[in-house]
């Protein structure tokens, strides 16, 4: 008989948070978040991830496989591999966005390389704007190990809000 685990997830509300956000550029945003001032969005806490770093068009996520992750097979599900490289791709675009601006993924391609299994250890997924127009993001990502080889990449289109575009 297998023995039952728990496992509780703890996040912040971000309403509170939310009208504040607006007056903040994507990486006023990304650097408040990093530093603590701002908690990150709830996604982090479900899935264990942290903002390593970010720059002009790009963003590191960090993630350690967690047995609450598992597939039934020792693997991590394919869902929780897709989205950090949404969340790496997201945060690459937002790095470069004007204040009251955000992005809502339109499309995700992924492409998984290399099994991660529970035990794989810390793994990083860097994000990087392939373009970023008027309308629509697109941003690239790679979930890559502690020896830098490549498990999963993927593609993803944001569409993008700005505050001073109507509907």
């Amino acid at each position: 008989m297998a023995t039952e685990r728990r496992h509780e997830i703890t996040w912040h509300d971000p309403a509170p948070f939310l009208t504040r956000m607006v007056g903040m550029s994507g990486a006023e945003f990304l650097a408040a978040s990093m530093s603590g001032e701002v908690p990150p969005p709830p996604i982090h806490a479900v899935i264990g991830s942290g903002i390593l770093a970010f720059g002009d068009g790009e963003a590191t996520i960090s993630y350690e496989p967690a047995e609450y992750h598992g597939n039934g097979v020792g693997g991590v599900h394919g869902g929780v591999i897709a989205g950090l490289l949404d969340m790496a791709a997201a945060l690459s675009i937002a790095a470069g966005l004007p204040a009251g601006a955000f992005s809502l993924t339109l499309e995700l391609s992924v492409r998984y390389v290399r099994v991660v299994t529970l035990g794989s250890g810390r793994f990083q997924c860097k994000g990087r704007v392939i373009h970023l127009g008027k309308r629509t993001g697109v941003a690239q990502a790679e979930l890559l190990d502690s020896s830098a080889r490549l498990h999963a990449h993927g593609t993803a289109t944001y569409l993008l809000t700005f505050p001073d575009h109507e509907g």
